[in-house]
């Protein structure tokens, strides 16, 4: 579904656009709090791990 609009995907899907639009929502969710959980504090160091995070976090707000 990359590169779809959420209309597009939904109707690929066979889903109404309302149920994708909440499936991707909770999924981000999901996504932050892993990320958040597993990136260490700034205070204690940004090692590699973090600065991995913090990409991937940046590349998932490009994507909304």
């Amino acid at each position: 579904m990359v590169g779809l609009r959420y209309r597009e995907a939904a109707k690929a899907l066979r889903i109404p656009e309302g149920t994708l639009t909440t499936r991707v929502f909770r999924a981000r969710q999901k996504v932050a709090a892993t990320l958040e959980r597993d990136t260490p504090a700034r205070g204690k160091g940004f090692g590699r791990r973090g600065v991995l995070a913090a990409n991937h976090t940046a590349q998932l707000k490009d994507l909304t």
